[in-house]
């Protein structure tokens, strides 16, 4: 069959499509799983190549085949697309190396044996030069029975395995959306193979006329859902990619940390651990993360003997200044105190550990509570040091000279 989607729209996705599998074949081909996948991956890239009209027009012009014989040919590709794909599906659910390797023979096997019968079956449309949906009879309906045994296998398996699966004990909420997802493109692959099936059925049987509706909607379904293959492919590379400029979640939350990390280590540099070499502006490993929540904490307790209560006034000022949630007060409430403690220390002021106020202790049991509780602190951390450090602007003014104010 030729794309009825747009060049205009096709061209670029296939190209974003031939990215993401040469991306997948350079940097995620280490395991038997993943050369499984990209070789299902390369054989879709080449049918969305073959479905194009300008590359068929073009294989037409310089080789014995015609348009009609490649438009055949982009359906045992499919098929044979499948093969791999399965075995996939297999060594995720626990088969080994060396029984995937046999299973994904026999896959072969089967869809080269499949690709044959459609080819017969195929024939005398091909010699019509016109496409299967518009020759019709019983040999295109068994195009479409050879068809639909793998896409209709793999939907089989897809929705049982995510069904077995959803069912275990301890899958979390995250996992079991992934599953209802890939269960969802399973049956959308068994129903759009199924449908095209029952209406060849029932186009000889004269009890449907749907020529016209499966001649629009079979390229463009086919290509939509490859693209959509591709696509949750490619959730890898671009994974790969965010960590390596620096958008993934450990970087951004030490992003996030960056100006209470170096306001903390400014006041004492002795917490600065010897753990390597400072974080990049890119990629943020997970132990500089800890590192640097440490060396807060670190940081902190040595504030603890300059830390005194904050007057209700002050608190109200701020709070209202920077429009701080009720349920945010204790975060903000210990940020306004961390701040007046460092701008006493910076200042030389003495501390005075008996009129000190305990801060508040942590409560987090692992690094990811440490982390939401220093990310809670530092949102009002840079808000609160401004404000302390205006108020200590405006309480030093009258003390100036006539001829410093001048």
């Amino acid at each position: 069959m030729t794309s009825a989607v747009s060049a205009t729209i096709a061209w670029p996705i296939i190209v974003a499509m031939t990215l993401v599998v040469g991306a997948r074949w350079n940097w995620f081909a280490s395991s038997t799983a993943e050369r499984y996948l990209n070789t299902t991956l390369t054989i879709i890239l080449a049918t969305q190549l073959l479905r194009e009209r300008a590359v068929q027009h073009a294989i037409a012009e310089h080789t014995p085949l015609s348009v009609t014989a490649i438009q055949q040919l982009t359906l045992c590709t499919i098929v044979c697309s499948i093969a791999p794909f399965l075995c996939v599906v297999g060594m995720l659910s626990g088969w080994n190396t060396k029984h995937a390797r046999q299973q994904c023979l026999r896959y072969a096997f089967v869809a080269v044996a499949l690709s044959a019968l459609m080819l017969i079956a195929g024939t005398r449309a091909r010699r019509a030069h016109m496409p299967i949906e518009i020759t019709g009879g019983w040999d295109g309906v068994l195009v479409w029975v050879g068809f639909s045994v793998l896409p209709t296998y793999l939907a089989y398996v897809m929705v049982s395995r995510c069904h077995t699966e959803y069912r275990q004990p301890g899958v979390i909420r995250s996992e079991k959306l992934v599953l209802a997802g890939i269960a969802a493109a399973g049956a959308t692959i068994g129903v759009t193979t199924a449908i095209a099936l029952v209406l060849a059925v029932l186009q000889e049987l004269h009890l449907l006329d749907s020529v016209e509706y499966r001649m629009q909607t079979h390229p463009r379904n086919f290509f939509w859902i490859a693209a959509a293959i591709v696509a949750v492919s490619a959730a890898p590379p671009l994974r790969s990619a965010t960590r390596w400029l620096g958008y993934d979640t450990t970087s951004r939350q030490w992003r996030q940390l960056r100006s209470l990390w170096q306001a903390m280590v400014s006041l004492f540099p002795d917490s600065r651990l010897p753990l390597g070499p400072r974080p990049s502006q890119r990629r943020i490993t997970t132990l500089q993360l800890h590192r640097a929540t440490v060396e807060i904490r670190d940081a902190m307790l040595g504030l603890r003997s300059f830390a005194h209560d904050v007057e209700p006034d002050m608190f109200a000022t701020f709070t209202a200044r920077e429009h701080i949630p009720r349920s945010e007060w204790d975060t903000a409430t210990l940020a306004l105190q961390l701040a007046r403690a460092a701008h006493d220390r910076l200042e030389g002021i003495a501390p005075r550990a008996e009129t000190a106020t305990p801060l508040p202790t942590s409560t987090s049991a692992n690094l990811a509570d440490e982390v939401s509780e220093l990310l809670r602190l530092a949102k009002w951390w840079s808000p609160a040091h401004r404000f302390v450090a205006a108020d200590r602007s405006a309480s030093h003014r009258p003390a100036e000279s006539p001829t410093q104010k001048t």
